[in-house]
């Protein structure tokens, strides 16, 4: 340490005052003397003067001194007794210190008694520095008191001294008076560093046996401590170390400069630009540093480097690398810079291994959407990697199976040296991913892509990566145009949709439910699905569907908009994605003069049958019977003629020979009955020479040989005259017959093998001459009883015959079961009795009865079952329609929805005789939606011979078919005609199919063919069925249902469905299974449901009690399902009288849809108060038991279906799980 002597010499001190309390204060008082010509003191570069000092003591025998303060007193003093310890306290204000090179402390002072010894006195650093000087002294003469007044507050004494920390700073031997210094340079540096402007030091005695006096700050002229800082101009150094490269692949290396310095290195000076890094390559990047300062006078830097071309290789990188601490960078305190040299070699092995695309990041797609796809490939090498070879031709995509590659659009990498990370986008096919893309694809990493430093390509390597998205798209839906209907008589239109989808769509989804039509201003029309192009999940899927026309046929009255629907959500596809809303229309514009005529039966003209036909029937398949004659009879030259159409008025060719059969010349025989029985066979009846005679022929038109002889019964009933005019095909066979004999009304029953059935009446047959009048019988009717309903003429008048199964009188009806019909005629210019009196008879057993009335009208009257007038029909059970001219009933239809078909004739006086039909509604009004107010009349179109003699009197004979249109043609009474027109034409209502359950004590199935191809039959097990038909929608009557009641509906070929309309049943039932069976009305249970089980509903399911368990295989579309609720005598929601609905208690114990409910109302119990189910009004009925149990919705519900009851199950699945007490789908009546 130097020493500097350019400060003013040390200022004389006067004499001190004595002290009082002891020897030992004049003993100090003669050292001051005796030191007041020393020499001046050394001094530093700057010398600041303490700020604070004073000193303490304590004292055994004076408790006083330890509370007194001497911060004015000239003398500073040390003892180490600790009778009287005393200690120096001592602050500077180092404020205005910039470095420090050294520093200490200078005292002036020595031993008070020098004969005493010497002392050690130490330096500490104080722990505060907050103490106050004070202004006491020692007593004295002048001031003999000790200074205990705390004034200024806080002053400096004995018992609030502050302490020390850590060990002495330093240590000096005081003995004889003269300037004593303390070395405080690493402390003073500390406090610099920390930020201290102000220091406080301690001097205490730390041995010997001395006590020691200094000057204090109070002697003035600079007198008193002083601290003494020299600044600092010492260099720092630097030891750069480094260790050698051997080894390839890194991608950095550090550099460690080790800085000293004797006052410390600003650690803010070190940064990346200290070094100059230079190898055989030129620079090396110096690109970041940290820094260890926790011992500022030896701060360690390391350095990194960054390896010349990302790497250290052999290639072209080794050599020796020269590093050198740039002078001006780092810095100690003074700015004093270090400088300072190192180096380090790189030597490096050729590098001859290839790298690897270690490991992939191919993560699975699973969210549609997204435009492109990103994985990551980690290439490692022993060496590095060469990042600049990776880019997008690296890799290819590509969809296992086919479909080319994904391009790849950008590389990102990660990563340097032996281990480089690349990150590749590729687009989505298509724009962006969806479920169309879903599959397995692979990654392949080419081997000529990337390379390492050394040039090694990578291996080629392979990878997959899945693509597993949610189907979101939502099928697309495309109705085919319609063309515009302008003809008549086409029972059903067909409309194609074309549901696609870019996945799949589910076949089984489609169904009835999928399409409505509604008319403008109408309601909504029967749909049935007849066909699919795929029973399988395919992604295009055509379904065809048939539209019903209104009333069965398109006619004028349906003229107008029609617009369809496909229902929004009927159709899912793959994913569960439901179809839009999707719409169509097509035009009906049907001309008013070819309303009535069935357009699909021969375009719907007339078909010139080729001779005279009498009467007509269909079968199973729709084809025409049509039974008639040939010839003259009174000239002993007719011929009887069985003929069959197709379905569409075409001669059936495979029928007979060519189309027909035709009996032998010399015959002398006609048809003028014909039937089909419940085997299909074809029964024909009428005359041969006298005897009445019935044929039977095979389905193909083959004579029978198992019925009669070869086929044919010729039997007598006792006449010269005898004939058949009616016959009904008896279930197993049987036959019933009714005609003429000499006057006589005449009947007979043959059993199936075509013999005389000796059981019934007298020996086969009964014979009634009600007051000895000749009659005939026109018209037969069995009932499901056996008993049998005729009707015919008795002289001038018509009258109705009722016998018992067994051919007894009824001797309840009439007079011995024969009663004549006021208000009905009969034709009187034949020439023979009148046999063309129309008869038809309701499942309730009301006749209606039809022939002319006095003024040449058509007359219609309805009895009860017990003959009584029924006054609900026209007010008095009479009709008269007024045809246009002279009137003649010849046949009743009875559609199976009530209304009613009067066929006959009117004759204006002209050349053109016509024939008529008139349409009833059930009341015996007019029917306005037939032709023009309910009545048609055309020409006869019959062919007349020429120049035939005799009167020439019309006919005309219907039949009606099951699905409930008319087949139409005309006779005459004479023999000049000699072919008769057939037509078919369209008439408001649906057809009876026939009886089906326990039918005349069997029980029986009842089976029949759609058009298109379908197989529907039907079975009833404890009840009786009721089947109408219309050509598109079965409706089914059931009576006498009970608990043990199943009904089972099967369609089979063709599309596999039937619509069901209406489906009505008097009581319990405990199973309905109609899996194929479209409801597209109302299926009402007058009683309790056990199971049922439902193609699918779009219409109203009521039941008056529970149901036990309802399934429905495809949707709920717009339905309503009611358990609770008795629709009344119209199987109706909605009605007054009869007809009104009753609301009560109800259940639906399990309800399961494999489809979707949409637009559904679900309740139990509910009474809809003002009539609407669904809204805020609704209360529950009845007292309890009104609950919905298991709900299982296996696609979906929509938002604007409701499930409401007074309680339902804990959970239910729509299809996820649910409670329904919390979802907005259940509502809790109370």
């Amino acid at each position: 340490m130097s020493f500097r002597s350019d400060l003013p010499p040390l200022r004389q001190r006067s004499s001190l005052p004595t002290p009082r309390r002891s020897s030992d204060r004049r003993m100090s008082r003669l050292i001051r003397a005796a030191v007041e010509s020393l020499e001046p003191r050394v001094v530093f570069n700057s010398a600041l003067v303490a700020i604070a000092d004073a000193d303490t003591e304590r004292s055994d025998t004076d408790s006083n001194v330890a509370n007194a303060n001497f911060g004015a007193d000239p003398e500073l003093r040390v003892e180490l007794d600790l009778a009287v310890r005393k200690e120096i306290f001592v602050k500077f204000d180092i404020s205005s210190v910039t470095s420090v090179g050294s520093a200490a402390v200078q005292m002036t002072g020595g031993t008070a008694d020098i004969l005493a010894g010497t002392s050690n006195v130490s330096i500490f650093a104080g722990n505060d520095t907050n103490w106050v000087e004070g202004n006491g002294v020692q007593p004295s003469l002048a001031s003999p008191g000790y200074n205990l007044d705390d004034n200024p507050v806080g002053e400096i004494r004995y018992n609030n001294r502050p302490g020390s920390t850590g060990a002495s700073l330093d240590t000096q031997v005081v003995g004889i008076s003269q300037v004593y210094t303390w070395n405080v340079t690493s402390f003073l540096q500390a406090q610099k560093a920390a930020g201290a402007t102000v220091i406080g030091l301690v001097f205490r005695g730390t041995g010997g046996t001395g006590k020691s006096t200094f000057q204090s700050k109070e002697v003035g002229g600079g007198a008193g401590p002083l601290l003494v800082v020299e600044n600092d101009t010492t260099a720092p150094t630097a030891d750069v170390a480094s260790t050698n490269i051997t080894t390839a692949g890194g991608t950095t290396h550090t550099v460690t400069v080790t800085y000293n310095d004797n006052a410390g290195i600003d650690a803010s000076s070190i940064g990346p630009n200290d070094l100059a890094v230079t190898g055989p390559n030129g620079a090396v990047t110096v690109s970041g540093v940290t820094v260890d300062s926790s011992n500022p006078k030896s701060v360690v830097a390391t350095y990194t480097l960054d390896a010349p071309g990302g790497s250290w290789d052999g290639l072209g990188d080794n050599g020796t690398y020269n590093v050198t601490v740039q002078t001006g960078e780092v810095r100690d305190f003074e700015s004093n810079s270090a400088t300072g040299t190192g180096s380090f070699t790189v030597n490096i092995p050729t590098d001859t291994t290839p790298p690897v695309a270690a490991t992939f990041n191919a993560q699975p797609i699973t969210t549609a959407g997204g435009p492109t796809y990103t994985f990551t490939v980690t290439y490692t090498d022993n060496v590095a990697i060469a990042t600049g070879t990776i880019g997008t031709g690296d890799v290819t995509v590509a969809r296992n199976g086919g479909g080319g590659n994904l391009t790849v659009t950008g590389v990102t990498t990660s990563g340097t040296g032996g281990s480089v990370s690349a990150t590749y986008t590729v687009s989505a096919p298509g724009g962006s991913w969806d479920a169309s893309d879903n599959g397995t694809y692979t990654i392949t990493v080419l081997s000529a892509g990337v390379k390492d430093t050394a040039g090694n390509n990578v291996a080629q390597t392979t990878t997959t990566f899945q693509a597993n998205l949610p189907d979101i798209t939502t099928p697309v839906v495309g109705i085919t145009p319609v063309s515009q209907i302008t003809t008549a008589g086409i029972t059903a239109t067909q409309i194609t949709v074309t549901f696609t989808d870019n996945q799949a769509i589910d076949s089984s989804s489609i169904d009835s439910g999928d399409v409505s039509v509604v008319q403008d201003g109408g309601g909504a029309l029967a749909v049935t699905l007849i066909s699919k192009s795929s029973n399988s999940d395919v992604p295009s899927i055509v379904a065809v569907y048939s539209v019903a026309a209104p009333g069965g046929f398109w006619n004028n009255a349906d003229n107008g908009t029609y617009t369809i629907t496909v229902l929004p959500g009927a159709v899912l596809d793959s994913g569960g994605n439901t179809t839009p809303l999707a719409q169509a229309q097509f035009e009906v514009d049907v001309a008013s003069t070819n309303a009535v005529a069935d357009g699909s039966f021969n375009g719907g003209s007339p078909i010139s049958s080729g001779f005279v036909a009498e009467a007509m029937t269909t079968d199973l398949l729709g084809r025409v019977l049509v039974a008639g004659r040939q010839g003259d009879r009174l000239a002993g030259t007719s011929q009887s003629v069985l003929q069959r159409l197709n379905a569409d008025g075409s001669l059936d060719t495979f029928f007979g020979l060519g189309g027909q059969i035709i009996s032998f010349p010399n015959d002398n025989d006609g048809f003028f009955a014909v039937a089909v029985d419940d085997k299909q066979r074809i029964v024909a009846a009428g005359f041969r020479a006298g005897e009445l005679e019935v044929v039977r022929y095979t389905s193909k038109g083959k004579l029978d040989k198992t019925f009669g002889q070869g086929g044919i019964v010729l039997a007598d009933w006792g006449g010269t005259d005898d004939t058949v005019y009616a016959l009904a095909a008896l279930p197993g066979g049987a036959l019933l017959l009714g005609g003429t004999s000499s006057g006589n009304l005449a009947f007979g029953r043959l059993d199936a093998r075509g013999n005389i059935d000796t059981a019934f009446g007298q020996g086969g047959a009964t014979l009634l001459k009600p007051g000895g009048q000749n009659g005939a019988i026109g018209a037969i009717d069995v009932q499901n009883d056996g008993t049998i309903v005729a009707a015919g003429t008795v002289g001038t008048t018509v009258a109705v015959v009722k016998l018992s199964a067994a051919g007894s009188s009824d001797a309840g009806f009439g007079t011995a079961g024969v009663q004549s019909l006021t208000g009905l005629a009969v034709r009187t210019d034949l020439g023979r009795q009148d046999h063309t009196v129309g008869l038809a008879v309701s499942r309730e057993g009301k006749m209606i009865i039809g022939s002319r009335s006095a003024g040449g009208d058509f007359a219609i009257r309805r009895l009860n079952a017990d003959g009584s007038a029924d006054n609900t029909f026209s007010g008095d059970s009479l009709a008269t329609i007024d045809m246009g001219g002279d009137d003649d009933v010849d046949f009743i239809g009875l559609q199976g929805t009530g209304q009613i078909c009067v066929v006959g004739t009117t004759d204006t006086g002209g050349s053109t005789r016509q024939i008529a039909i008139a349409a009833l509604k059930a009341d015996g009004t007019l029917d306005s939606s037939f032709s023009s107010g309910g009545k048609f009349t055309a020409d006869s179109s019959l062919v007349i011979s020429p120049g035939a003699a005799g009167p020439f009197v019309l006919h005309a004979n219907g039949a009606m078919q099951t699905d409930g249109r008319l087949l139409l043609s005309a006779g005459e009474a004479s023999s000049k005609a000699t072919s008769s027109p057939i037509r078919r034409i369209l008439m408001p209502g649906s057809g009876v199919l026939g009886f089906f359950g326990d039918v005349g004590g069997k029980n029986v199935k009842l089976s029949f063919l759609k058009e298109n191809g379908t197989q529907v039959t039907l079975s009833l097990k404890n009840a009786t069925g009721e089947a109408l038909w219309d050509g598109s929608v079965l409706d089914l009557i059931v009576s006498g249902s009970d608990s043990a009641t199943t009904l089972s509906v099967v369609a089979k070929k063709g599309d596999k469905r039937v619509m069901i309309r209406d489906l009505r049943a008097d009581g319990d039932i405990k199973l309905v299974n109609a899996k194929p069976a479209d409801f597209v009305g109302t299926c009402f249970v007058a009683g309790a449901a056990a199971s049922l089980q439902l193609g699918s509903l779009s219409g109203t399911l009521a039941v008056a009690s529970g149901i036990t368990a309802l399934t429905i295989l495809g949707n709920a579309s717009g339905a309503f399902v009611l358990s609770g609720v008795n629709l009344g005598t119209d199987s109706k929601i909605g009605g007054n009288g009869d007809a009104a609905d009753a609301y009560a208690a109800g259940s639906i114990a399990k309800l399961t849809v494999n489809g979707q409910v949409t637009s559904t109302f679900v309740g139990a119990g509910v009474n809809p108060v003002n009539g609407t189910f669904g809204d805020s009004d609704d209360t529950l009925a009845g007292v309890g038991g009104s609950s919905i149990g298991a709900v299982t919705v296996k696609v979906g519900v929509s938002a604007s279906t409701l499930f409401s009851a007074g309680a339902f199950a804990a959970t239910a699945k729509i299809p996820q799980k649910i409670v329904p007490t919390l979802d907005p789908h259940f509502r809790v009546l109370s």
